[in-house]
Formats: structure tokens, sequence, C-alpha cells
């Protein structure tokens, strides 16, 4: 989306929100499966995937406009990237440890609250932002989950693989589509 230059269209912005919803979900959805799989109760990372979401929307609404009242006063880019990295960090952190979803998903939110930033400023960050992103992060990302990837497992099961594609494929497309 970024690439097309369609990160910012409404398009993209529903095709984001849309891959979020997706993604707290599915976690929710395995979570009430091991636990009743495991025996265990599924309501508690439900809780508290609740009470993350919930204290996300209050830091977002009220708490991080502040704060970038004062950011926007830092004379250097510099310090400027290196708080909002560290606040993604933060935020991507709390979202595993304390929300029980993924550590996208905190970023991803953190982003949404950067983005009610004013213009001027939010540029100077996205451009720090995105040397980092693209330079490093990015392509660390891709490396681990090669490394991660057991294709092996993929022909254990040739016929479920395929109809595992087929459904992931179709789903994520009529959902952008829709």
């Amino acid at each position: 989306l970024k690439e097309l230059g369609k990160l910012h269209s409404r398009a993209g912005s529903v095709i984001l929100g849309a891959a979020v919803i997706d993604d707290v979900l599915g976690i929710i959805l395995l979570s009430v499966v091991f636990g009743l799989a495991g025996g265990e109760n599924p309501v508690r990372p439900i809780m508290q995937m609740v009470a993350f979401f919930a204290g996300a929307l209050v830091l977002g609404q009220w708490g991080l406009p502040r704060l970038f009242v004062h950011l926007s006063k830092l004379q250097s880019r510099e310090v400027s990237l290196a708080l909002v990295l560290a606040m993604t960090i933060i935020a991507a952190w709390a979202a595993e440890e304390l929300g029980k979803v993924a550590a996208i998903t905190g970023a991803y939110l953190f982003g949404v609250a950067l983005a009610r930033h004013p213009e001027a400023e939010r540029a100077r960050i996205t451009y720090g932002v995105d040397l980092v992103g693209y330079g490093f992060f990015i392509p660390i990302f891709f490396v681990m989950v090669g490394i991660e990837a057991q294709l092996g497992a993929l022909v254990v099961a040739p016929l479920f693989t395929v109809l595992l594609i087929l459904v992931a494929v179709g789903t994520k497309a009529s959902g952008a589509f829709v």
C-alpha cells in the first residue's frame, strides 16, 4: 500500500483496520480454543485484551496528544525519532505482554495515535521512521519469518495445505474487496 501510494487513502485505512480486527479476532478465537483444549478458562486472556484496548483508547485519546505537543517543541529530529521508536517498542511490548495480542497491534495503535499529531510534525517523524523501518527493522522481520518457516510441514498434509491456502487467500481477498 505504501509503495503504491495508497497507504493514506480510504481503502488503505480500511484494509489496515480490517487486518488489525482480523488479527484480534483470530487471537481471541485461538485463546478460546487453547483454553478449552487445555481445560483452562479462556475468559482471562479475553479480559486482558479488552482491558488493553480500553487502556490504549484512553491513552491514545487523552495522553499521547499532550505528549506530542511537548515532543513538537524539541528542535532535534533525532531526539523526536528516538522517543517515537521507544514509545512504539513500549506499545508493542504492552500489547504482547499485557494485552495478549500481537506486538504489531500495539505498534499499529500507537501509529494511529501518532496520526492525530499536527501534520508538519508527523511528516518530520515519518521520515525518520521510514529510514529506520525500511533500512533495518523490515528486513530483519522478513529474515526472521524465513528462519521460522518450516516448509517441510506443508508436504505432510498436501490437501490440507492447499485448502488452507485457498481459504486464507479467499478470505483476505473478499475482506479487502468488501
